[in-house]
């Protein structure tokens, strides 16, 4: 049975995706390093920025504690 052009084109098509499919599964797996190693320096700069939060109090907190009361 002969095929039409109409099915010619999709098997075209199809067989034009599968021979992408390999590239396209590397630039996923690209994609998922770095979204992995951008979560991770993100995870490690939030727990710098609390650190250095809970830093900020206690020294703002140290520096109210010396500071001496003028009462106008």
């Amino acid at each position: 049975m002969p095929r039409s052009g109409h099915d010619n084109a999709l098997l075209e098509q199809l067989l034009d995706l599968q021979l992408q499919l390999p590239e396209v599964q590397a630039a996923l797996e690209e994609a998922k390093r770095r979204y992995n190693a951008a979560k991770a320096e993100f995870n490690q700069l939030r727990a710098a920025n609390e650190h250095l939060t809970r830093q900020v109090a206690q020294l703002q907190q140290q520096s109210d504690d010396r500071r001496p009361r003028r009462f106008y």
